[in-house]
């Protein structure tokens, strides 16, 4: 009667929630153990349980002595050790068999395990379970759903990024709620606290979809300097370094675009390096267009020691002529005659002082002259970053010694380089008492000027 009413009392605990079980196999067993001290009428058979598992939801314990059947117990699967009781001066062999009950209250693991009794107050014993197939209609019970872990309540609370969604414990928002991480969303995809239909790829500001950066390289369109790459063709550049996009060959990053500091003038075999001159080969060329560094006009052309060298030549030009106008005659025609075959002219002019430029003329896209023209304008786009006495035309040359106004502007057949207007600067070789830099026409020298052509 004693192990009927146990087994009810226990079957019913295990259909209730798993604390309510555990609560009263833990009184269960504490009876057995808390009667037995101090009862030295009775004896304790120890049992170990080993093998269970998650399938085992609880135990069935039938113990008898010498072969018969014995009071049947059943407790909870976590108790893997549990006390039987027999009166004290017990005798012969005990047998203990342990079933392991899934949920469905069907064996699915079994053991068994028997010791000698004696007499002796104490004993133990170690029942191992091994699984067994199961009969048919005992499949576990499914366990019931769990309840949602944010019940809706209408306001935002606990983790939730909006109310009762996101926050990683809530269900995922839906589009326009609040959110802090993709996760928080049911589109995965959060876009300034907002979650939102996703962007499309190469554009969601995120690396993904084979990229290999920020929205670049793989399928997406190429990648800028600095950004990681896999290959040459992922990069905007060309050039793929060390998985980093990088400036072609010959080029350095410089003021946030690629230069070629094999020729720019301002970054001349360096970011910042500004050549006075040409850059040729990463290297500032400021020679003359003769190569000298001294006198840059045609070899026998000046007179009197009165050539000008200009050593800071603006950045990508070369000087290809030059003279100081003295009181003595300085250069005869053609001594500018190394200017010619460039497309881009220019004319600077010195005040006496040498360091003031009073003039600066650029001719760009002029045709590649090979000899001057007798009397023509030399052609080109006019840019004019100084003028103080030169004209508003295109450069002007005449060969036979006559200005633009048709007056003589010295010897016969002497080459003279102007603007083409009356009462401007011209450059008149041949003629003495500083009158080789001139105003034409009707105008007077600038005596000691410094003046220096140059071409690309």
């Amino acid at each position: 009667m004693t192990g009927t009413l146990i087994y009810r009392i226990v079957m019913s605990a295990l259909r209730r929630t798993r604390a309510h079980v555990l609560l009263a196999a833990w009184m269960l067993l504490s009876g057995v153990l808390l009667s037995s001290c101090g009862r030295s009428q009775e004896t304790l058979v120890l049992v170990t349980v080993a093998g269970l598992s998650d399938e085992i939801h609880g135990l069935r314990i039938t113990a008898g002595l010498n072969g018969q059947e014995g009071s049947i117990q059943e407790i909870f699967a976590d108790l893997a050790k549990f006390a039987l009781r027999l009166p004290i001066g017990t005798r012969g062999k005990y047998g203990v068999q342990v079933e392991g009950l899934n949920s469905a209250d069907c064996v699915a693991a079994q053991g068994y395990a028997e010791t000698n009794v004696d007499g002796e107050p104490r004993y133990t014993l170690s029942v191992t379970l091994t699984p067994q197939d199961l009969a048919p209609g005992c499949e576990p019970v499914p366990e019931s759903m769990p309840e949602p872990m944010c019940p809706p309540d209408g306001i935002k609370n606990g983790t939730e990024t909006d109310i009762d969604c996101g926050g990683g414990i809530c269900q995922p928002c839906v589009n326009t709620k609040s959110c802090i991480q993709s996760s928080d969303c049911l589109s995965n995809s959060c876009q300034s606290g907002k979650c939102a239909t996703p962007l499309p790829m190469c554009k969601d500001g995120i690396k993904d979809g084979g990229e290999s950066d920020v929205d670049c390289g793989g399928a997406c369109p190429s990648c800028a300097i600095g950004k990681f790459c896999a290959q040459n063709s992922e990069c905007s550049s060309g050039r793929c370094q060390g998985g980093v996009c990088a400036c072609p060959v010959g080029q350095a990053f410089c003021g946030g675009t690629c230069r070629d500091v094999t020729s720019d003038n301002y970054n001349c075999g360096a970011c910042g390096s500004v050549c006075n001159g040409r850059c040729i080969n990463s290297a500032c060329v400021t020679a003359c267009s003769n190569g000298s560094r001294t006198n840059c006009n045609v070899p026998g052309t000046t007179l009197g020691g009165s050539e000008f060298y200009d050593s800071k030549p603006p950045p990508g030009w070369v000087q290809c002529a030059g003279f100081i106008n003295t009181a003595s005659d300085d250069v005869t025609s053609g001594f500018i005659d190394n200017c010619l075959n460039s497309t881009n002219l220019r004319v600077r002019v010195f005040d006496s002082s040498g360091v003031n430029v009073v003039e600066d003329v650029v001719a760009s896209n002029t045709p590649l002259l090979t000899s001057w023209p007798t009397r023509s304008y030399v052609g080109g786009t006019m840019s004019f970053f100084t003028r103080t006495w030169w004209g508003t035309t295109q450069f002007f040359v005449t060969r036979d010694g006559m200005d633009s106004c048709g007056r003589s502007v010295g010897p016969s057949n002497m080459t003279a380089f102007g603007s083409g207007l009356i009462n401007t600067a011209i450059i008149a070789p041949g003629n003495t008492g500083y009158d080789e830099y001139r105003i034409s026409c009707n105008g007077g020298p600038l005596p000691n000027f410094r003046i220096a052509l140059y071409k690309q």
